[in-house]
This record gives C-alpha cells, sequence and structure tokens, in this order.
C-alpha cells in the first residue's frame, strides 16, 4: 500500500542524530591509491596518521582518486605522523596514499541511514557546465 520512504542526502534530520559506527585500520603503501566505501553516508569522519612521530611518514587524503593524482593540481590534504582531522562532512568514499614510507591510518566515522548510491558523485564540476576545484 505505502512504499517505504527512504532518507535522502539533503534530510537534516539523518545528521542530527548519532551516527552508526564505521571503524578501519590498517597500513598504506607508497605510491598505492586506498579507496575507502563506507556503506552509508557519513555525518562526520575522523582520519589519523596513526605511524609513531619518532617515524616520518606522511599520508593524503583525498576525495576522489583523481583529487590524488599529481596530474589534479593535488585537490587533497597531507596528515603527518601522529597527526589527525576530523570534520562533519558527508561522503561515500575516501580516497588515501602513502606520500612517504608506509603509514599507519586509523578512520573512525559516524554513518547515516542514507545509502551510498544517493549521494551524487563528486567530480570537477558542479552542475556539469562549471569547474569546482575543492573536489578534483
Amino acid at each position: 500500500m505505502f512504499n517505504d520512504p527512504r532518507s535522502g542526502p539533503n534530510n537534516v534530520l539523518e545528521y542530527m542524530i548519532s551516527g552508526i559506527p564505521f571503524v578501519t585500520s590498517s597500513t598504506l603503501t607508497a605510491a598505492t591509491i586506498l579507496e575507502i566505501k563506507f556503506p552509508y553516508v557519513t555525518s562526520f569522519f575522523t582520519i589519523k596518521n596513526a605511524t609513531d612521530t619518532s617515524i616520518s611518514s606522511s599520508m593524503n587524503v583525498g576525495f576522489t582518486s583523481r583529487g590524488l593524482s599529481a596530474t589534479s593540481g593535488g585537490h587533497y590534504f597531507s596528515l603527518a605522523s601522529g597527526e589527525s582531522y576530523s570534520g562533519e562532512l558527508r561522503c561515500k568514499t575516501l580516497f588515501l596514499s602513502g606520500a612517504s614510507s608506509t603509514p599507519r591510518y586509523e578512520v573512525i566515522a559516524g554513518l547515516t541511514r542514507i545509502k551510498e548510491y544517493m549521494f551524487p558523485i563528486l567530480t570537477g564540476s558542479v552542475d556539469g557546465s562549471g569547474s569546482f576545484e575543492g573536489v578534483g
């Protein structure tokens, strides 16, 4: 009789309630891009370069694989050993690469109930006609 209503990426209530926990960690290999796919859209995430601070090992974090490539102009941010980043950002993927050595990463995210396929694909344009340099 009634269709099961689904929450979408612009449903503010999804971001107001506490998130479903998602945690992963491992080691990155230098010059390899790792994609972390979230099963649902995030409401926040924290990523840490968990490498011992006595070892110089940095990692790059982007929202698209192209953003991590040298040809894109570098649409990513870097974390040195022991550094972390936390943000209330909606995303369905993170891309990581070891910039030097083999850094160890840790990710914790709060997930919404919004399925990842409902979230837009991040590209280099906002509406297909203009360029959006923040994503890559």
